[in-house]
């Protein structure tokens, strides 16, 4: 509701290549971690995983 009611018109401008491609490339690095987390066959014991996902729902709250 509030992008409809106060648009934000810098999101309207056209950007050029070379500037959409450095912000691509700097925040494709944000998926370099996770990608190396998931890619390897590493597994943890059971214990391990609950205790995280305690920790993460015990945290949100």
């Amino acid at each position: 509701m509030h992008t409809h009611l106060f648009p934000d018109r810098r999101w309207d401008e056209p950007v050029k290549v070379p500037y959409a491609i450095g912000l691509f490339s700097t925040l494709a690095l944000y998926w370099i971690a996770p990608w190396l987390i998931v890619s390897r066959a590493v597994a943890a014991p059971d214990w391990y995983l609950a205790l995280c996902i305690s920790v993460f729902t015990f945290g949100i709250f």
